[in-house]
């Protein structure tokens, strides 16, 4: 009886904190895949500038990620480290949301200005609720296996925002368009709808994991408060000291610049989806709704297969063999062009695996390195270690956004067309599959490259263990790591 009350409870905790994937998923997906489109061919700002905008907004998001990181880590408020981030970035995510995609007649003069700081503003808030949130689930919960359990069902939840996100914007848009509203303001509605989702789910978020932070202690908050005065500098001394020590540690290195060359791909296949679907294969608003729908089934059908997988085989091989398929799917389909939904749907098959391994087992192999830094200096960064980790995740967004628009800028994109040249659409298709293919190569090629297997970590555990009972220890066989 008393085992099936521990069950329910780690249930209950698992789904709690579990509820605020969603609002990680929504804004930054929504963004991701609608914004570049949204400022081209409703704002009217040419591909160029507008790859420009995503570019500076997120190289901004980047820097701030470390630096909201470090002072999760580090505040000591009788309310919590990370719950105060959750609730208090939620209005000023939806506030920025709205004003990105409002229908409002920019001069085209301050076109570019407005959405530069616009985006800036959305990506600090965001920051404020994902490194926290991130950060918060390593706190909830400290068994490694048990870890693995809370990722899975946070992956329904996040793949839940994902289909939000990409789906829910077109039946929103299929809706308004029977209303007789147009087709700028009808996004507007869009990003109202996704942003109270949003919200709701950091809200119950923020109530359901009531009690499960750890308070600083009373001797804590004084010594904060002593600290708090000795100003910034300490601040970022502190905030050097540590990502300096991350980024010595090679298992660190390989797996943010992983995510980088991931995310980079990232950001160029999202653009490539929406632009063929809008122009080469032409597919209103409910067809495109239904694509995005059959790909978050395909991501639910895709979580249980890979943790299956990875059990068999491992990890990182799990990573190098998915992402060896999708850029060979993405090499054939870049010649043979994807000409029909049906196609679109298999291409959409073989990358849902290579997404799910990133978005899932990615963030458990950043916790790996935790025990590697810790063995190393006796602290758990765990915080700083997903900051760093979302750091190079929002420099790949920003690179891959940038590549994008100005890849549309080179094959000659002119939204004022409404049938693109046929050389155009060629380079639509490529911007889906052969040049974010060759940012994932990288990733695999670090991969690869990647110290840290199961029999090494498995050394590695017990050699931590050695060490903070003051035990004789080993490093061999897992020296490399580090």
């Amino acid at each position: 009886m008393g085992e099936a009350k521990t069950k329910l409870h780690k249930i209950k905790v698992y789904l709690s904190y579990a509820s605020g994937q969603i609002q990680d998923g929504i804004p930054y997906n929504f963004i991701n895949y609608y914004l570049l489109m949204f400022m081209t061919d409703m704002a009217g700002l040419s591909p160029a500038l507008a790859g420009t905008v995503l570019f500076i907004a997120v190289i901004w998001d980047a820097v701030t990620d470390p630096t909201v990181g470090y002072i999760s880590d580090n505040l000591k408020s009788r309310k919590g480290r990370r719950r105060p981030f959750l609730i208090g970035s939620m209005v000023p995510l939806l506030i920025c949301m709205l004003l990105l995609f409002a229908p409002f007649n920019i001069p085209d003069s301050f076109k570019f200005i407005y959405y530069l700081i616009v985006t800036l503003m959305f990506w600090t808030a965001n920051t404020c609720y994902s490194i926290p949130f991130n950060s918060f689930g390593a706190e909830i919960v400290t068994d490694t296996n048990e870890r693995n359990n809370m990722k899975t069902i946070c992956g329904f939840f996040l793949y839940f925002g994902v289909w939000l996100a990409t789906a829910g914007p077109q039946f929103v848009q299929s809706i308004t368009g029977q209303m007789g509203i147009s087709e700028k303001t009808g996004w507007f509605y869009a990003a109202l709808f996704m942003g109270l989702i949003g919200c709701i789910s950091a809200a119950v978020c923020w109530r359901a994991t009531k009690g499960m932070e750890v308070l600083p202690a009373e001797a804590d908050s004084r010594e904060a408060e002593g600290e708090e005065k000795k100003g910034v500098k300490k601040a970022v001394k502190g905030i050097y000291d540590t990502y300096k020590i991350l980024l010595k540690t090679r298992s660190v290195r390989i797996i943010c610049l992983m995510a980088l060359a991931y995310n980079t791909f990232f950001a160029i296949k999202a653009t490539g989806f929406v632009y063929l679907m809008d122009n080469n294969l032409t597919l209103d608003a409910a067809m495109q709704a239904l694509f995005w729908t059959l790909a978050a089934v395909l991501n639910y059908i895709t979580l249980p297969i890979l943790n299956i997988i990875s059990n068999k085989i491992s990890k990182r091989a799990t990573f190098i063999l998915m992402w060896a398929l999708m850029i060979g799917f993405a090499a054939v389909f870049a010649i043979v062009q994807i000409t029909s939904f049906g196609v679109l749907i298999g291409y959409q098959v073989i990358y849902a695996f290579a997404n799910v391994c990133f978005w899932i087992i990615g963030y458990s192999l950043a916790y790996d390195c935790v025990e590697v830094v810790e063995f190393q200096h006796g602290e758990n960064m765990s915080g700083s270690i997903i900051g760093l980790f979302t750091f190079c995740q929002k420099l790949g967004y920003a690179i891959g956004g940038w590549v994008a628009g100005m890849g549309l800028a080179v094959i000659g994109y002119n939204a004022a067309l409404e049938v693109q040249s046929a050389q155009v659409q060629v380079g639509i298709n490529t911007l889906l599959t052969a040049v974010p293919g060759v940012f994932l190569l990288i990733g695999l090629i670090l991969m690869i490259r990647f110290p840290i297997n199961r029999v090494k970590h498995g050394r590695l555990l017990k050699a931590l263990a050695k060490k903070k009972n003051g035990e004789e220890y080993s490093t061999e066989g897992f020296d490399d790591i580090f």
